[in-house]
């Protein structure tokens, strides 16, 4: 084993549920899904860019990082929220919140 300390493993890495397998998802879906879980937090949510997703998943347009999102909330894995400044005006970003599956 490479990590002598469960720790430091758990600190270097994430987890995908099983069942993500059950659901046929294309490549560029997958990639973005795991993307996403890479990112939350211990309540499952994020708010990476939709340049940051493109970035980190090779995907070249952020129309196709779109599209993947709404397939994924198609698919009951994750939805997504506007985020919003503290004035309550100013959009910051998009909370992307993975479902339990």
């Amino acid at each position: 084993m490479r990590y002598k300390n469960r720790e430091k493993i758990s600190t270097h890495s994430f987890f995908l549920p099983n069942e993500i397998f059950d659901y046929q998802l294309s490549h560029r879906n997958f990639k973005v899904y795991s993307y996403l879980r890479k990112c939350s937090n211990k309540q499952h949510q994020c708010w990476p860019s939709r340049d940051d997703i493109a970035k980190k998943c090779g995907i070249k347009s952020k129309t196709t990082v779109d599209t993947a999102i709404r397939e994924l909330i198609d698919e009951g894995l994750i939805a997504k929220t506007a985020r919003y400044s503290s004035d309550g005006v100013t959009r910051e970003s998009n909370l992307y919140t993975l479902l339990e599956i």
